[in-house]
């Protein structure tokens, strides 16, 4: 085996301890009470940044 290469042959090593996801194309079922809150949350953490 080469030196600085692993077993799929990538230059780096997978870092599996952090996952990044795309959540803008999840179907989510938010009912209205769930909008009402997420409201809210938005703007309490907009009033406390401006």
């Amino acid at each position: 085996m080469l030196q600085g290469f692993n077993r799929l042959w990538l230059a780096n090593e997978l870092e599996l301890d952090t996952v990044w996801m795309d959540g803008t194309c999840v179907a989510a079922d938010i009912r209205p009470r769930g909008l009402v809150l997420l409201r809210d949350a938005t703007r309490t953490l907009m009033k406390a940044t401006g």
